[in-house]
């Protein structure tokens, strides 16, 4: 099997290893399901898997290790979940990488956290698909009322 489809199942969790015996994977559809958390090993032995969709979700949480055995990634979607600081710059450890997207996520404004992402998705504009849809929210819910833009010259006050 080189394409799967399980978009729009009501997946609400992936256990580790799930795809195991898939190895040939090239393509899996994961979005517009209810995933709230990547833990690190779901994908593992998926070495030939060259996309991989999971936006619109409800992910808030990918472990440190959950993409670094996707050797042969290529595109990953991940707009339109709840991430806040899951560190993107991670994904450069995939090397064949050429198409990201990360946009409609709730990303934290935290000074530190805000200057990493914001240098990183400046660094990697030609792979960062939706840019301009990738905003930091203030305040402590998915849709807080106020948002800004990632500015890459801006610096940080002793107050974030």
């Amino acid at each position: 099997m080189r394409v799967l489809y399980v978009n729009g199942s009501g997946i609400e969790s992936i256990q580790n290893r799930t795809f195991n015996g898939l190895n040939n994977l090239q393509i899996l559809h994961l979005e517009d399901n209810r995933i709230r958390e990547l833990k690190g090993f779901e994908f593992e032995r998926l070495s030939h898997l060259r996309e991989l969709y999971l936006q619109n979700n409800l992910i808030g949480f990918i472990g440190n290790l959950t993409f670094l055995p996707l050797r042969s990634l290529e595109i990953l979607r991940l707009s339109g979940n709840r991430l806040v600081t899951f560190p993107v710059w991670q994904v450069t450890l995939n090397a064949r990488l050429v198409e990201l997207s990360l946009g409609s996520n709730p990303w934290s404004c935290r000074c530190k956290f805000l200057q990493e992402l914001s240098s990183w998705v400046s660094d990697n504009a030609h792979k960062v698909v939706d840019a301009s849809d990738v905003w930091c929210y203030y305040g402590g819910d998915a849709r807080p009322a106020y948002r800004r833009r990632l500015n890459v010259n801006e610096t940080c006050s002793s107050s974030s």
